[in-house]
């Protein structure tokens, strides 16, 4: 994850940080993929995680659980790719 305040560029001005699509698998309208938004733009990290487990087939059927997401281990993995 990038953190625009952090890694300003020179002449760009950004309004608001991009939020994140999700396409679930198999979830169609008139033969086409449709994208939600994750956790409806919430921008905290906790609420958009829960809003994935509760909406992710794939990390269902690998039995994430919040527990797991939300261990210290698991930040403190997530910190690390982030430096």
């Amino acid at each position: 994850m990038m953190d625009a305040v952090n890694n300003m560029v020179d002449g760009l001005n950004i309004a608001r940080y991009p939020m994140i699509q999700f396409w679930p698998r198999g979830r169609t309208e008139n033969g086409n993929i449709t994208r939600l938004a994750v956790a409806d733009n919430e921008r905290d990290l906790t609420k958009q995680l829960d809003w994935l487990l509760e909406n992710s087939e794939a990390l269902k059927e690998d039995n994430i659980t919040a527990e797991m997401i939300h261990s210290e281990e698991h930040k403190a993995a997530v910190e690390a790719t982030m430096h």
